[in-house]
Order: structure tokens, then sequence, then C-alpha cells
């Protein structure tokens, strides 16, 4: 051992030229996250455009809306921090990625939001919890409760297609993997909107009903 000592041998996959880049996938998703949370907060979500509106009506009236603001504040967001200064491997995907995840994001939010009121958005907070998405420390050192849970967090798969976008180096079954459970998130949301509309205008017509009564 002493003639003859091992030596390391280092094998880079990519390179992150700072901390501030390296932490850039958690705070990109974060921030947008943060975003979405406040317009769920501030957009009655719950309101009805008219009386007579069905629940199809109801639900691409709020999808619309929905998916203009998640579209462009990912589009702002993104466009932003390379402006700043942030280097980014592949632009495509980097826009690619904040854009899937802003929308799987908002229409989960929104879902929440309609099934349980301002509940909802924070039960949001907790289906989005940030310690537990792995983008400040592993999985392997934070509460076994949040690494079991850790796979199937939107916000996990955000970070992990940030950090190929932005510097490469991870496989493209991951990335690939990523995708594909943002976009069933999406999916899955918007399908599970129909029966929360459905819910609400049965009680605005409920409620309609026991008011004509009692005049």
């Amino acid at each position: 051992m002493f003639a003859n000592p091992a030596t390391d041998k280092q094998i880079r996959f990519t390179k992150v030229a700072n901390y501030g880049a390296a932490l850039a996938p958690y705070v990109l998703a974060l921030a947008l996250f943060i975003a979405i949370i406040i317009f769920n907060f501030g957009y009655p979500m719950r309101r009805r455009n008219h009386r007579n509106e069905t629940v199809m009506q109801f639900l691409f009236s709020k999808l619309a809306v929905g998916t203009v603001v998640a579209v462009a504040m990912a589009i702002i967001e993104a466009t932003l921090i390379m402006l700043l200064g942030l280097p980014v491997a592949h632009v495509g995907a980097f826009y690619g990625i904040t854009i899937l995840f802003a929308l799987a994001a908002q229409y989960m939010t929104m879902l929440l939001n309609l099934a349980f009121n301002r509940v909802g958005i924070f039960i949001a907070l907790g289906l989005l919890t940030l310690s537990g998405s792995g983008g400040l420390f592993p999985a392997e050192t934070i509460n076994p409760l949040f690494e079991s849970i850790q796979q199937f967090l939107p916000m996990t798969h955000a970070i992990n297609g940030y950090r190929n976008a932005i510097t490469d180096g991870i496989s493209s079954t991951t990335v690939t993997t990523s995708t594909v459970i943002l976009i069933v998130v999406a999916i899955l949301s918007i399908a599970l909107m129909i029966p929360a509309i459905g819910y609400i205008i049965g009680k605005d017509e409920e409620s309609d009903t026991n008011d004509s009564n009692a005049e």
C-alpha cells in the first residue's frame, strides 16, 4: 500500500459553473410553483360565468385562463433567467420542461382548488412538497417518508428535467420518465376536474332550488 498506493479515478458526466447554477433547477421550479399558487389564490376558480353554464363550458373557460397564465409564466421565467446569465446547454428542452411543469402544476393546483376550495391550495403545497423533491438534498439524506414519495412529486421530475437541460449528464431514461409523469399528472388533473365541477354546479343548482322554494 505504501509502495504502490491506490489512485482515484474521476469521471465527469457534466460540469456546473458554480453553486448558483447547480441550485438553479430547484429555484426555477420553486419560483414557478409559487407564481401558480398566487394565481390560484387570486383567481375565482369556483365562480361560474353564468347559471346555465354546462360542466364542459365551465371546464374550458377555466382551462383557457389557467393554460395561458401558466405558459406565460413559464416563458417569462425561462427567458429572464437566461438573460440574467444562466448557462443553458439545451435551450429548447429548457423551455419545454418549464412549460410542461407549469401546466402540470397549474392543472393539479386548479383541480385541488376546484375540489376543496382554498384548502386545496394548501394540499397542493403538500403534494408538491419542497423538502422532498430532491432539489436541495438527496432523497437518501431526508426523512424516509419524503424519500418514499419523492418519485411521485411533479417538482422532482421538473428538477430532473431542468438539470439535464441546463448541464446535461442525466440519462435519457430519467428525462423521459420525468416527462411522461408530468404529462400524466396534467392529463389526470384535467380529467378529475370534470366531477369536481359537476359537484360545484350541482351545489349551485340545489341552492337555487332552495331559494326558490323559500320564496
